[in-house]
Order: C-alpha cells, then structure tokens, then sequence
C-alpha cells in the first residue's frame, strides 16, 4: 500500500501480508530499481512503480544470486 504494508505475495502471503517491505522509505520516486534484504533475509534485486492516483506501490523482486548464477558460469 502507500505506507509499504504488504498486501499481498506470490509465496508464504500468510507470513509476510500486514508487514512493512523492507527499503519501503527509500522508494522515492515514481518507479526505479532497488536492492537490498527480503524478509528471508535474502539479498535480491528489485523493480517498482508506485501509482500516481494511489499512492500504492507494486514491487517484484528477484534473488541476486539467480541474476549472477549465469554470470558465473
């Protein structure tokens, strides 16, 4: 939402929905990327988009060790 509580989630939503996205306060603009630690603890990298006539924020992220596994092949 446009407070950065997580409305919903593709895997474990029973655990993580009604919980703040980590890095929420520093997603400023009005879309961008972002890196950081999921609630896993899990360092991935991520886009967002955050609407205009909502406020809301929809944000995908991918774990950073899937990005870099073809690279280190």
């Amino acid at each position: 939402d446009r407070r950065g509580v997580i409305l919903a989630r593709s895997s474990e939503a029973d655990r993580f929905v009604g919980k703040r996205l980590p890095g929420f306060d520093d997603l400023h603009d009005g879309s961008g990327v972002w890196s950081g630690i999921n609630l896993h603890g899990v360092p991935v990298f991520g886009v967002y988009r955050r609407s205009a006539e909502t406020g809301f924020v929809v944000a995908v992220g991918v774990e950073q060790a899937a990005l870099d596994s073809p690279v280190l092949r």
